[in-house]
């Protein structure tokens, strides 16, 4: 599990908020790419995700806040969390890029319907910004988007996240993607979507897909499998699709017994992505989305 920290002499005092929050630092993750020998006798049951062990959702943007955000803020006593980059908004803005003409005001509490009018999508019960003159609405997503900046274990740069969702290819494991997208402006060619950059460190394989693929020991994430070792390992296939590896793609290994599996292989994919799935109803998040027209995200 990620280590906690609270900064008890860091307290903020929100306006969305009765109580004074505190500032919660979340360390990263270490990431082995190696099996020891006692690995397994350690995290036999502990097939979870991280990331989401914690935390919870924000209540300003309703998005999910995971570790590699590296802190948030929270309030114990009513189980109340905001993103870093969503309490550090202020409660007007002036001269914002797309609007400058007029001032606008922060609105957090009511059960509103609007349209931001940056990424045209329809949201309700969201936090949002509000033009008293014009009618423009802003959400806090995209208010604070400039300020979406993780730090994933897989690079060594900062990953921004990029404006909309698109549809682009996934370099963590090769396929297409629509969706959200974190990108490196120091290498811009480096861009992975959010199901990736959430993907289990750690991953136990409970059921068999047709028979085709289990193991006893937790698989490691690694973020790729550089030839040298596929060489040295006598050029290894995918145990589940029986087809060699791309030395720049991810993948679930087990140096132990030297059992790989391509994290791109659907069967295997949507296994992973299931634990996420798990995880996230446990927290009581649900996003629900319904496409027509126009897309509209109800968030609860």
């Amino acid at each position: 599990m990620d280590s906690i920290t609270v900064v008890k002499d860091q307290l903020l005092d929100h306006f969305s908020h009765e109580h004074s929050l505190s500032l919660v630092h979340l360390q990263q993750p270490n990431h082995k790419h190696d099996n020891s020998d006692n690995e397994d006798e350690n995290e036999e049951q502990d097939d979870s995700v991280e990331e989401v062990l914690h935390e919870g959702q924000c209540r300003l943007c309703k998005e999910q806040i995971w570790s590699f955000h590296l802190s948030y803020y929270y309030c114990k006593s009513c189980d109340y969390s905001l993103h870093t980059f969503c309490a550090e908004l202020p409660e007007t803005l002036q001269n914002y890029p797309s609007h400058p003409d007029h001032t606008l005001h922060f609105y957090y509490k009511g059960n509103y319907d609007i349209e931001c009018r940056v990424c045209k999508l329809e949201w309700n019960n969201i936090g949002f910004y509000y033009c008293n003159n014009c009618n423009y609405e802003l959400d806090t997503i995209c208010a604070t988007m400039s300020k979406q900046k993780i730090k994933h274990p897989s690079h060594p740069h900062q990953l921004e996240r990029m404006f909309w969702h698109i549809t682009s290819i996934c370099v963590a494991c090769g396929n297409e993607h629509k969706g959200v997208f974190f990108q490196c402006t120091t290498c811009p060619l480096f861009r992975i979507n959010l199901d990736c950059a959430l993907l289990p460190a750690k991953l136990l394989i409970q059921t068999s897909t047709n028979g085709t693929f289990t193991h006893s020991h937790p698989l490691t994430l690694t973020y790729s499998f550089p030839y040298d070792e596929i060489e040295a390992n006598y050029y290894p296939v995918c145990r589940v699709c029986n087809k060699g590896f791309h030395c720049n793609l991810w993948n679930y290994k087990c140096d132990k017994c030297r059992y790989y599996v391509q994290l791109h292989c659907p069967s295997f994919y949507l296994q992973a992505l299931a634990k996420l799935i798990k995880i996230i109803v446990k927290m009581n998040t649900r996003i629900c989305c319904t496409v027509h027209s126009k897309m509209k995200v109800t968030t609860l």
